[in-house]
């Protein structure tokens, strides 16, 4: 059974209603071999696309691309906000559409799908918080043996420059 890949991405567009000022929306996503599953929030409403393989399927078709091809192409863009793209979020006959012509249903349970990304961006802070304490860790570690280290090699050197002196005045007291 394939494992599902997870990603969440902030998208800041124009307001439609007062485009000088930009507003947030939140996708988060589920990635599969061969399907996907969409959450997207901006606050007050929220919406859910299922990309069945079916459609995954068409779509790739439609772009001549093999569908691997097309998830990995939907990932890295609904993923990750790219530079210089131009994402939209429009109503469009009773559904709002992601671009790339996604249609997007109204979701049944806005709470649970906030409540689903909120618990999916927490856990993921929570996941890099304890890297980043785990990696301070290993890097305060490196830095005391680096030390240590560094004080060994020095008092080695004053030792072997001690005795090399010592042979000097040795050699010329006699």
């Amino acid at each position: 059974m394939e494992s599902p890949r997870h990603s969440c991405l902030k998208l800041e567009l124009p307001n439609p209603t007062e485009p000088d000022e930009i507003e947030p929306i939140f996708i988060k996503a589920t990635w599969y071999d061969t399907h996907f599953d969409l959450s997207i929030t901006n606050d007050p409403d929220s919406w859910v696309c299922k990309a069945s393989e079916e459609e995954v399927r068409e779509r790739a078709a439609q772009w001549d691309q093999p569908e691997a091809d097309y998830i990995e192409l939907a990932e890295r863009y609904l993923g990750f906000q790219q530079p210089g793209s131009v994402y939209k979020f429009t109503d469009a006959e009773n559904r709002t559409k992601l671009e790339w012509r996604w249609k997007c249903q109204p979701s049944p349970n806005p709470q649970q799908t906030n409540s689903g990304i909120l618990n999916f961006l927490m856990d993921a802070n929570i996941r890099l918080s304890e890297e980043v304490v785990r990696k301070t860790k290993s890097f305060e570690r490196l830095k005391v043996e680096t030390e240590n280290a560094w004080h060994r090699v020095n008092v080695s050197a004053m030792r072997r420059q001690s005795l090399c002196l010592q042979s000097m005045q040795s050699s010329l007291v006699s």
